[in-house]
């Protein structure tokens, strides 16, 4: 309603203000619908249902982020400069969710303390995760390199047989060719 109804060069401020607002719910709604598709893609439903408020907190600040670019357009104040500080800014805004998560204090002490043993300056609990992290790693690696050497070798047997059959046709060829030009001469 607000696209159709409203001339943009005759409206006043609160015609602008419907069209903006409308426009960032608008996006919103596509931006979500676009991100639960392509998560959708890529993970479980369950594994979507527990993303999904950062999804909308995604998808909220990429709509932002659109409508404010679009905003700047239309007061013609829109430049390259202008566009990277607003991305900047919104970057910052998201990663500042995740900084609860961070502790900074045990970072900067491993990295202060640069200890020749890596095992030094992690916690007990995340070495011995580390470990069988890494023991899973090299199960699964040696499985893949065991498939991968099955699969190999039985693809080069097959190649060896292909080969054989081939050399066979071609002495075969060579020997009637032979034939015929004996015949011939």
């Amino acid at each position: 309603m607000t696209v159709t109804n409203i001339d943009p060069f005759t409206a006043d401020a609160a015609g602008i203000v419907s069209f903006f607002v409308s426009f960032f719910l608008g996006l919103l709604g596509l931006v979500i619908l676009l991100m639960m598709y392509i998560n959708s893609r890529v993970s479980s439903v369950a594994q979507l249902y527990e993303r999904m408020p950062v999804l909308v907190r995604q998808s909220m600040l990429i709509s932002f982020g659109l409508t404010a670019v679009l905003g700047m357009q239309s007061m013609r104040v829109l430049r390259w400069w202008t566009a990277a500080m607003l991305v900047i800014i919104l970057v910052l805004v998201e990663i500042s969710f995740y900084a609860d998560r961070l502790d900074f204090e045990e970072m900067l002490a491993g990295v202060n303390q640069k200890a020749s043993n890596p095992e030094e300056t992690m916690p007990a609990t995340a070495a011995v995760k580390s470990r069988s992290q890494i023991d899973r790693a090299k199960e699964r690696g040696e499985k893949m390199l065991r498939t991968v050497q099955e699969k190999t070798g039985a693809l080069w047997e097959k190649v060896k047989v292909r080969l054989k059959k081939v050399k066979k046709k071609a002495t075969k060829k060579k020997e009637d060719l032979g034939d015929e030009r004996k015949k011939k001469v």
